[in-house]
């Protein structure tokens, strides 16, 4: 558009150079005042819009901050209960051991203690006790 303007005036002032038309006389329409307040207003409206649409996204990246610093959060959180989790199976593992052994000697002593055998009576194969 931009470039059939140029090419019609240039068309304009060669005619108006060859004689052809004569300088314009007329009245010149002068911009009345409500359309530059109409053309300021909406130059107002426009700012405005794209200031609330500038803090809209700017509060939507900030809740998106938030979000993101409690996933964060959250999955830390979740890795420290996954680790303790692990620490309580590991000694409760080796407390069902340490239990285990300890009932088995129990066991063996009280067989001992009841049947007034020797061990080694217990397991004829190895000589433990004399």
């Amino acid at each position: 558009m931009i470039a059939s303007k140029s090419c019609a005036l240039s068309l304009v002032r060669q005619l108006y150079h060859f004689n052809i038309i004569e300088t314009f006389s007329g009245i010149r329409k002068k911009k009345k005042e409500n359309e530059v307040i109409i053309g300021c207003s909406i130059v107002v409206v426009v700012v405005v819009v794209v200031v609330v649409v500038v803090v809209a996204a700017a509060a939507a990246a900030a809740v998106l901050v938030v979000i993101a610093a409690a996933a964060v959060v959250a999955v830390i959180v979740a890795a420290v209960a996954v680790v303790i989790i692990v620490v309580v199976v590991v000694v409760a593992a080796v407390a069902t051991a340490i239990v285990a052994a300890a009932a088995a000697v129990l066991v063996l002593v009280v067989a001992v203690v009841v049947t007034g055998q020797r061990l080694h009576m217990l397991w004829p194969g190895k000589r433990m006790f004399t």
